[in-house]
């Protein structure tokens, strides 16, 4: 296990982060590794073990401050929905070396104007677990990754799975000039209290549709 200093580019300025890794020198080991990667849900004998694994997932590929976790095999998340009963969809992100971007139609556009910090864009496939399921998962095992334990208000949800939904502040503000409030409250399957709650958050324009 060594350690190392990398430079990163974080919402454009460059900061060092203390890297903390594991050198495989044996080669047929690390294809082992490869080779028996997960690409599917486990077979575990009880709810409690298959929160702690999910807290593995989370605290390995799980984003911080949110209660999302990503993966480039779509079945794991998607029986991870299954199992847990996840109201959440799977849905699919680009990451382009500094942002994390949704697989909007228009994503190639999205993608030829954003200023990338490398040459790299990865796709991905990312599961939100709700504040509920976060905060039960974190209860069930108390030592996991410090940096990643959080408590999310449990009736945030709404507005966090809206905000998932709806993706940035310009496609809401398009959604509703476009749309009657009603008829937009049940595309997005929302609530007027949430939604009305985005907009003021975001001060966006209650130009509705007429």
């Amino acid at each position: 296990m060594k350690e190392k200093d990398e430079i990163l580019n974080y919402k454009g300025k460059l900061v060092k982060y203390r890297i903390v890794y594991i050198d495989f020198w044996c080669k047929p080991m690390y294809e082992e590794l490869i080779e028996h990667e997960f690409k599917s849900f486990p077979k575990l004998t009880s709810y409690d073990l298959y929160l702690s694994w999910l807290l593995g997932l989370y605290d390995g590929d799980g984003f911080q401050g949110k209660t999302m976790v990503c993966s480039k095999h779509q079945g794991i998340l998607e029986q991870t929905k299954l199992y847990f009963n996840i109201k959440y969809e799977v849905r699919e992100f680009y990451f382009n070396g500094e942002n994390y971007i949704r697989n909007y139609e228009n994503i190639t556009d999205i993608i030829e104007n954003t200023l990338k910090v490398n040459s790299s864009l990865r796709f991905f496939y990312i599961l939100t677990l709700g504040a509920r399921l976060f905060n039960e998962m974190m209860r069930n095992f108390k030592f996991s990754l410090n940096r990643k334990r959080n408590n999310f208000n449990e009736f945030n949800e709404s507005l966090d799975k809206l905000i998932e939904e709806v993706g940035s502040e310009n496609n809401l503000q398009e959604l509703i000039i476009t749309n009657h409030k009603k008829e937009l409250i049940e595309k997005l399957s929302t609530t007027e209290y949430a939604l009305d709650r985005l907009i003021d958050n975001w001060d966006l324009r209650r130009d509705w549709s007429v």
